[in-house]
C-alpha cells in the first residue's frame, strides 16, 4: 500500500518542476512519456506504482531535491529506470 500518494492531472513535469521541488522536496516523481503522474515519499514507492502502471514500458523517476541539498547553482538531477 503507499502511503503518501499525490496525483495530479495530466500536465508536463517540465512545466511544473520548480513548484514540485518547492512543495514536495525530498520526494520522487513518476513521469510517462513527459507527462507528470504521481509522487510519492520513496523511489521504492514510485518504483513500485510505475510497473504496475506501465509494465515494461519505460518510464521516468524524479527524485526531487530535499531543501537541505538545494545549492545555489544546481544541476538536474534525475534517474531513469526502464524494463
Amino acid at each position: 500500500m503507499l502511503r503518501a500518494m499525490l496525483e495530479f492531472e495530466p500536465c508536463r513535469y517540465d512545466d511544473v518542476r520548480p513548484l514540485l521541488e518547492q512543495e514536495h522536496p525530498g520526494m520522487v516523481a513518476l513521469i510517462h512519456q513527459g507527462e507528470l503522474i504521481a509522487v510519492y515519499n520513496t523511489l521504492d514507492e514510485a518504483a513500485s506504482d510505475g510497473v504496475r502502471r506501465y509494465g515494461r514500458l519505460p518510464f521516468d523517476l524524479r527524485e526531487l531535491p530535499a531543501v537541505e541539498d538545494r545549492l545555489p547553482l544546481r544541476l538536474d538531477v534525475g534517474q531513469r529506470i526502464s524494463w
